[in-house]
């Protein structure tokens, strides 16, 4: 239902399309649908375009997953003379398109409208809506391969599965001739939770489609954080729905006082402080890893069925910021993940396939 409803709308708006974007746009949106990680890599595509439309509101709108990061976003705005004051933000959930639509019909129109959604379909129809409802003067996506979802966008840029997401994330700017350069970079003033240190940050959980591809088995987590123990504290972070798993891990340590298990108890600014105060984080790739490497904290990434290259953390210094490496599982077929759904196998084969000792030699200079 999806693709015929994507190219019926673009039917229909067709005749409403511009002769091009406005150039001094009054208001520019970014709908970013999903994913802690998502947000993360496109808030410096907001911060270059607010650069670029100095006259400009800029108006994002997160998703039910993501929602969580607005605070971050908007603080870092906030500490910013140039951008206080010009940042909105608005929840739209895809997955509850009649209620979304009603947000949208409601909100006041933009000039601009950047959809970051990489392939599912619902985002590109919630555009195409906005634009047959005059509440977008000119819309922007991608085209993505074998999802048949661009047709009804303005601008297109095709999104490619041989470079970084922020690139492609940057080939939306790009694609209404605007060069982005920014990185990611997040800024907080929440007080860090930890009352002790030394201390790491273990972060083993997932989200997304089949998170538990992307995670170690729990005994690996445990070896890993004995190892860890020998001369500091570590904290255990995730969400409520990962409590359990983690006083489970915590449990089986060598040394279970020294393992202090936060995961639901802090909200994303404490958690990002904890980071950033921690000698280092240890992260599977998931939306955590790319708050750790924004906030310019040390963090390793472990990357099983995720690729470095298109999905490896990225710090306010760009791809080669010291602080930030990442650990490659050392099975021939991983990496097999491109858009985030399509998983090579069914078992996390290349994430048990991480050893203790690269993690050791991987952090050891820390």
């Amino acid at each position: 239902m999806g693709v015929p409803l994507v190219f019926f709308l673009s039917l229909l708006i067709k005749r409403l399309r511009a002769f091009g974007p406005v150039s001094s746009p009054r208001r520019v949106a970014l709908w970013v649908p999903a994913a802690i990680g998502d947000a993360v890599l496109a808030h410096p595509i907001a911060v270059d375009l607010a650069g670029q439309f100095q006259n400009s509101k800029i108006v994002l709108f997160l998703g039910v997953t993501n929602k969580v990061v607005a605070p971050l976003i908007a603080e870092s705005w906030a500490v910013v003379p140039e951008l206080a004051g010009r940042l909105e933000i608005h929840t739209l959930e895809a997955k509850k398109p009649l209620e979304a639509l009603w947000k949208i019909l409601n909100l006041e129109p933009v000039d601009l409208w950047l959809d970051f959604g990489q392939w599912p379909r619902m985002p590109a129809i919630l555009t195409a809506m906005a634009k047959l409802f005059r509440k977008a003067h000119w819309t922007v996506g991608f085209a993505t391969e074998g999802q048949c979802r661009h047709f009804a966008y303005d601008s297109l840029y095709l999104h490619r599965s041989d470079q970084h997401e922020l690139e492609n994330f940057r080939g939306l700017a790009g694609a209404l001739g605007i060069k982005s350069k920014s990185f990611p970079s997040i800024t907080t003033d929440v007080p860090n939770p930890s009352p002790v240190s030394p201390y790491v940050v273990v972060h083993m959980f997932a989200g997304g489609s089949k998170p538990h591809l992307k995670e170690p088995e729990h005994t690996q987590c445990v070896q890993w954080i004995d190892w860890l123990l020998e001369d500091r504290h570590v904290f255990l972070t995730g969400s409520s729905e990962n409590q359990l798993k983690a006083l489970f891990i915590q449990k089986r340590t060598k040394h279970p006082e020294r393992v202090h298990v936060v995961a639901g108890s802090l909200s994303l600014a404490q958690t990002a402080s904890l980071i950033r105060g921690s000698q280092f984080t240890v992260s599977v790739n998931t939306g955590i890893l790319h708050l750790a490497a924004a906030v310019g904290a040390r963090v390793l990434g472990l990357h099983g069925p995720t690729s470095i290259r298109r999905w490896g953390p990225v710090g306010p210094l760009g791809y080669a910021d010291p602080r930030i490496r990442s650990l490659k599982s050392p099975l021939p077929c991983s990496p097999c993940l491109n858009l985030g759904f399509d998983y090579g196998c069914p078992v996390n084969r290349c994430m048990q396939a991480v050893r203790l000792e690269d993690i050791r030699n991987f952090t050891q200079a820390w």
